[in-house]
């Protein structure tokens, strides 16, 4: 269930108005205090 990070993590974190499931690591991850290329909402489309 993508929403048991955010129970587990508390009401601290910041989340994105619509999340997706490419946000469930990194908000994990945040949680945890591990650093992360991405944060929750971050665009994961490159101009190359």
């Amino acid at each position: 269930d993508s929403l048991s990070p955010v129970i587990v993590a508390g009401g601290g974190i910041r989340l994105p108005r619509e999340m997706r499931s490419v946000d469930i690591g990194p908000l994990c991850m945040e949680a945890l205090g591990v650093p992360m290329r991405y944060r929750p909402g971050d665009p994961r489309l490159t101009n190359s």
